[in-house]
């Protein structure tokens, strides 16, 4: 079963003010991402209700996410308005994925964050952008058009089974979330992917 790492972490919550007391930089280690790939989904608020359908979808095809709108304790700094604390949550988000998606849409040149996540992640995560419908090569960012590019449901089916190291007919077997799933018709039907 696939690992919302945002929900796991949630007891950091009761222990938010150590959190705010800590100085140093936090540990890739992390009981939940022994041997698992997780993907940091890196997107603009605007673009949040297809990051919830992209994110549900790769749980249900096995994936580890860390998804920020899954994330109370994040949430709850957020409307605490600290600033530093803010900044740890998400690159602990980053610390604890092998992994990061980035989702582009037009919205995407005008965040503040997707850039600060994707730079925070270059070095430690394979990195990778998820266009949305509408998005094409020359709109992108120069530092986005040196990463994978994934398009349309086929080319995330392709990731998943890269990020478990299986054959694509072995993915359509692990869940049955390919063709007929109702999220697969929903993010068409969104025109998402």
């Amino acid at each position: 079963m696939a690992v919302n790492r945002a929900r796991p972490i949630q007891k950091l919550g009761a222990k938010l003010h150590a959190l705010q007391e800590r100085k140093k930089k936090p540990s890739r280690k992390t009981e939940y991402r022994e041997g698992t790939p997780c993907l940091f989904i890196s997107h603009k608020r605007e673009d949040t209700e297809a990051c919830k359908k992209i994110t549900d979808y790769l749980l249900d095809a096995g994936v580890d996410v860390y998804f920020d709108e899954y994330d109370d304790t994040l949430s709850a700094i957020a409307a605490a308005g600290d600033e530093n604390l803010l900044t740890d949550r998400i690159t602990d988000g980053i610390n604890m994925s092998t992994h990061m998606l980035c989702v582009v849409s037009p919205q995407t040149v005008d965040s503040y964050w997707v850039p600060f996540e994707v730079g925070y992640g270059y070095e430690q995560t394979d990195l990778g952008i998820l266009t949305l419908k509408g998005i094409w090569d020359s709109d992108l960012p120069d530092y986005m058009k040196v990463m994978d590019i994934v398009r349309g449901i086929r080319s995330l089916n392709e990731l998943i089974a890269e990020l478990f190291d299986e054959p694509k007919f072995r993915v359509k077997q692990r869940a049955e979330f390919v063709k007929e799933s109702e999220l697969n018709r929903c993010l068409q039907a969104m025109r998402v992917l």
